[in-house]
């Protein structure tokens, strides 16, 4: 008995050891999402192209969102942003895998042109907290969701 018991257990072994583990980004949501990947690896990367709805937005560790604030990314590297406090925003934006360089041209119907950087962070394709400091030097903290 304990022999056919060895041998299950050696059989089902080397079933399983022969599994190809394959690294990779296993969210269906990513752009970088692969099929073939069995272990999720941290790797994925999402869109930011869509409108992104603000859940708090804190400056100088103050909280200043309102309902209906949004910041709206397009395709063709243009923003469009409306916050209750700061009013509407559009210019032009670049990204990398952890930040945003904005360049605003119109604030409010007037023409600007601030340039300035913030960190990215995206966990999923529905959350993105950008934090940073503002043109004016103030610390801001924004949670966005789609």
């Amino acid at each position: 008995m304990k022999k056919i018991i060895l041998l299950i257990g050696v059989i089902s072994f080397s079933f399983t050891s022969c599994e190809k583990v394959v690294e990779g980004c296993t969210d269906s949501a990513a752009v970088n999402y692969s099929s073939d990947a069995t272990d999720d690896d941290g790797s994925c990367l999402y869109s930011i192209i869509k409108r992104w709805y603000v859940s708090s937005m804190t400056l100088d560790n103050q909280e200043v969102s309102n309902s209906g604030d949004f910041i709206e990314f397009d395709n063709d590297g243009t923003y469009w942003s409306y916050t209750g406090l700061g009013g509407s925003e559009t210019g032009t934006y670049v990204t990398t895998t952890n930040s945003i360089t904005f360049t605003a041209l119109e604030i409010d119907n007037q023409s600007v042109y601030i340039t300035y950087s913030v960190n990215a962070v995206m966990s999923s394709s529905t959350s993105l907290v950008l934090s940073g400091t503002n043109p004016d030097g103030l610390l801001f903290q924004i949670y966005l969701y789609s």
